[in-house]
């Protein structure tokens, strides 16, 4: 059991690697979007309440699509959308209660690549491009 405890975390801390190395990155992105004048639209409060929303959407044995597209029409610049990925940070999110399928742990983007199809996908890069937004999924 120990043993198994011991891999468990293991596993755990490896699966997070990457999302790890994104939220530095993030840090770096961030600052040469503020060094270069571009100042956030949403403001810190707004910023979490997005956050918990998509994690809030993506719980259990369906993701609610509708508040996901909610959450990224209310993007209007890099900032905005470098802010919500680190305040997102790396979440653990429930597969639903007896479902067989493993919780999944990531950074924002990881978990929609799980949580979401191609297309819906696309269609949040779309709402982003539109919008001026660079940083996409």
């Amino acid at each position: 059991f120990g043993l198994y405890k011991g891999y468990q975390a293991y596993a755990e801390w490896e699966a997070t690697r990457s999302s790890r190395k994104e939220q530095k990155d993030i840090d770096k992105d961030l600052k040469n979007l503020q060094q270069s004048g571009i100042k956030a639209t949403l403001t810190p409060s707004q910023i979490s309440d997005m956050a918990n929303q998509l994690e809030t959407a993506f719980q259990g044995y369906t993701t609610d699509v509708s508040t996901v597209n909610r959450v990224f029409v209310k993007l209007k610049n890099d900032m905005d959308m470098l802010n919500l990925k680190k305040t997102f940070g790396v979440r653990t999110i429930s597969s639903g209660k007896w479902n067989p399928a493993p919780d999944k742990s990531g950074s924002l983007g990881e978990i929609m690549s799980d949580e979401l199809s191609v297309n819906e996908i696309n269609a949040i890069n779309m709402v982003l491009a539109k919008q001026g937004i660079k940083n996409r999924f």
